[in-house]
């Protein structure tokens, strides 16, 4: 199957070279337009049929997400492509966006597509609710919400829902305070990275808690914690001594 692509970066090199890399180690790709100027963009990308658009984020005259913002919620999806911003990088992330970063990597640039390809082919890929979310966190430089893949589709959680994560192989299972869980297709490391600074914490290779929902620590079978849904967590011994310290700064 053909994926057609359209490129959209202000620096004319950064277009060329994406498109020769994608000729090269991509050659499913078909890159049917490329644009210097978001301006001249918006007409094409709204008014053709494309799969994917690889969208630079620091543009003069329109972001990336100024940009996506003025066409509205688009029928293909989007790859952004960036330098390192770590706040854009989060929010990607918290949306199930894709990025690559600059210079881009042939591998990187694979995976991506590859990835596309099969979440394509979940029906997983394409979901409007995506670029709310993106917005959501980009306009108020706070997180409250995850979008995750699931397999049936896509799940939009709430953060603060969150009790506590499991690792579950190469995928994670969130437990909500109403007692329900959710199978997702993340990694516990992903979780971490996403949510260390929301009030998350990891207590054992296995677990990642909210420190918010922590109703008891027992010292028992070597140390675990209660949460708020009754749940009880094992603490690593590696990572007992601070989580000692986080329950006991609570309680100041």
């Amino acid at each position: 199957m053909t994926i057609k692509a359209v490129l959209l970066d202000d620096e004319k090199h950064c277009t060329k070279g994406l498109q020769m890399q994608l000729e090269e180690v991509c050659p499913q790709v078909e890159v049917i337009a490329t644009f210097n100027s978001p301006i001249q963009a918006v007409e094409f990308v709204t008014k053709n049929n494309f799969d994917i658009l690889f969208l630079d984020v620091e543009m003069p005259q329109l972001n990336g997400f100024d940009f996506l913002k003025k066409i509205g919620t688009p029928a293909f999806d989007v790859i952004f492509t960036t330098a390192y911003d770590q706040f854009a990088i989060k929010a990607f992330k918290y949306s199930a966006f894709d990025y690559l970063l600059k210079p881009i990597e042939d591998e990187d640039l694979q995976n991506a597509i590859a990835k596309w390809e099969t979440e394509r082919a979940d029906k997983q890929k394409h979901n409007p609710m995506r670029y709310d979310v993106l917005m959501e966190q980009l306009s108020t430089n706070i997180q409250k919400k995850l979008v995750l893949p699931t397999a049936e589709g896509m799940e939009l959680i709430e953060v603060d829902d969150i009790v506590c994560i499991d690792s579950d192989s190469n995928y994670s299972r969130l437990f909500f305070a109403d007692g329900t869980s959710l199978l997702v297709s993340r990694t516990l490391k992903e979780f971490e990275d996403m949510l260390e600074t929301k009030g998350f914490l990891r207590v054992h290779h296995s677990h990642i808690v909210n420190i918010k929902k922590m109703r008891k620590y027992l010292k028992a079978d070597g140390g675990y914690v209660v949460m708020s849904n009754g749940r009880k967590v094992s603490i690593s011994r590696a990572r007992k001594d601070q989580v000692l310290e986080v329950i006991s700064q609570i309680s100041m």
